[in-house]
């Protein structure tokens, strides 16, 4: 995929990950970058695990509520 290099995907995981979250990488060989999305979705746990997320802090974030509202 030449529009998000796989080491920028790599870096988010991590970052996430570091940050106390629970994100995986999935890479799909020999798909470009739209071509793919029927393989992420029916191909792999990914929409198993998508649907599966919960939200569990509710607290207000100043820094992001104030900048969108």
């Amino acid at each position: 995929d030449e529009a998000v290099p796989f080491v920028y995907s790599q870096l988010m995981v991590d970052a996430v990950n570091q940050a106390g979250g629970d994100a995986q990488l999935i890479a799909l060989e020999g798909f470009g970058h739209n071509d793919g999305i029927n393989e992420a979705y029916f191909g792999t746990h990914m929409l198993d695990w998508l649907l599966a997320q919960r939200r569990t802090n509710f607290e207000y974030v100043k820094e992001v509520c104030e900048d969108l509202f």
